[in-house]
């Protein structure tokens, strides 16, 4: 799923939902490190990621009691907010009602956070989630990625493919998690 620019007036919303029969080289290759690490460690690498972050506290935004939002060690964009379930499972379509709650919960306080604190930037949302075939997989785990469009993709990164973030995230994570979630103006970038 895509998001473009956000408004909690709901005024310039735009909304696209995206379904497609192939998966991306992207993802196959997410995929094939994740079961690569379970094959190694029995493990899932995204429910070890989620209890590092957790126990280091350094990039976490908000923790609910079905999610957590971190700014990613290694994001994509300034500002970037995964969003993942405590509870492992490999598909969004394995969310519980409960869970749902929560997480329209965490979303509309990160995206006020994100309002508020980096002045309504544009963004795009991703659900991160197993292809239908592979829905109850141990080694995966679905999240949702918010990635703020605050700053151009150029030449290095289109020549490239390398992604260029000039924020920390332990530092996008404070700022964040510093965020007047009830504050009634958007604030100017930093």
């Amino acid at each position: 799923m895509a998001a473009g620019r956000q408004s909690l007036t709901g005024a310039g919303f735009h909304e696209v939902i995206i379904e497609t029969p192939v998966i991306s080289s992207w993802l196959r290759t997410r995929l094939y490190e994740a079961r690569r690490h379970w094959d190694e460690s029995g493990m899932c690498i995204f429910c070890e990621l989620l209890r590092e972050e957790l126990a280091a506290g350094e990039r976490i935004v908000e923790v609910s009691e079905h999610f957590v939002a971190a700014a990613p060690f290694a994001s994509a964009v300034a500002f970037q907010v995964n969003i993942c379930p405590r509870r492992h499972t490999a598909s969004f379509g394995d969310i519980s009602p409960a869970e749902l709650d929560g997480l329209s919960k965490m979303l509309r306080s990160v995206l006020r956070r994100l309002f508020f604190g980096l002045g309504n930037p544009d963004f795009n949302s991703v659900i991160d989630t197993a292809p239908a075939e592979e829905a109850r997989v141990r080694y995966s785990h679905w999240h949702v990625r918010i990635l703020p469009r605050i700053s151009e993709v150029a030449g290095f990164e289109l020549g490239s493919g390398i992604a260029i973030n000039a924020v920390a995230p332990e530092d996008a994570a404070e700022l964040l998690r510093n965020v007047d979630v009830e504050s009634e103006a958007p604030g100017p970038i930093s």
